[in-house]
């Protein structure tokens, strides 16, 4: 384990790219005294080792934790357990909010600690004098935040973008199963639809959003009563946008 002073950057997998912009930030601000842990690096984890043992030993270590707190990662049990283990530890633990959510809106029990929103480049300068007290040095570095944010946001944008894209794609498929093989499978680009009315009512904004953003094209043109109630007939295609563009980054996620 490194001898210089230890950020742990908590994160999900989807967010590595903004860990890593942080990271990056952080060492070269500090000009190297300052070393991060970023389990998705590839380098803070040794190849082989066991990363559970490596987490452990890098919580220990750690003189500061910057969790990453999105809509999603607040929701994901690794955040808030290792946002815990540092706590217990009485390590400083920073919730830098981020893609549409701010500190007024972390849940408990993450509100109770001193977060910061990335797009504020005064919260910034809080998160960076911090680390500045980790050294015990009296000064931050001059630190161009209002570029540090722009890079961020350029992560953010394409981020929040394929976020909205799967929600509206998870709540067809929950409204209608059988799409799961159209928006997955990469094989079909059109089906036709027979609904349950009811169910339309939950299968028809999430295609909106898809419509919308230019990923899917759908009709329903008549309906007909079955045994098990009202049906709606329709047609869904995925257009090309979809196939090369959004489902093989689905894939990858």
């Amino acid at each position: 384990m490194t001898s210089k002073k230890l950020v742990f950057i908590s994160h999900i997998n989807e967010e590595r790219e903004l860990a890593k912009i942080l990271s990056e930030e952080i060492k070269s601000s500090f000009l190297g005294l300052l070393d991060t842990f970023v389990s998705s690096d590839g380098e803070s984890l040794p190849a082989g080792g066991r990363w559970l043992d490596s987490i452990d030993a890098a919580l220990t270590n750690s003189a500061i934790q910057i969790s990453l707190c999105s809509p999603q990662s607040i929701n994901r049990p690794w955040i808030n357990f290792e946002a815990g283990a540092s706590w217990i530890r009485r390590i400083p633990v920073v919730p830098l909010c981020h893609s549409g959510l701010s500190k007024s809106g972390l849940p408990i029990p993450l509100a109770m600690l001193q977060g910061a929103d990335l797009d504020n480049a005064d919260d910034l300068k809080f998160v960076f004098a911090e680390l500045a007290k980790i050294l015990g040095a009296a000064k931050t570095p001059t630190i161009d935040y209002c570029g540090l944010i722009d890079k961020c946001k350029i992560f953010i944008e394409t981020y929040t973008y394929f976020n909205k894209v799967r929600e509206a794609i998870y709540a067809a498929c929950n409204a209608e199963q059988q799409l799961e093989k159209l928006f997955f499978s990469g094989t079909i680009q059109s089906i036709p639809v027979s609904i349950q009315d009811y169910r339309f009512v939950h299968l028809a904004p999430a295609l909106d959003v898809l419509k919308d953003l230019g990923l899917v094209i759908y009709t329903f043109h008549g309906t007909r009563i079955g045994s098990d109630g009202l049906f709606r007939n329709g047609n869904i295609t995925l257009t090309d946008k979809y196939l090369n563009v959004i489902l093989p980054r689905i894939k990858q996620a």
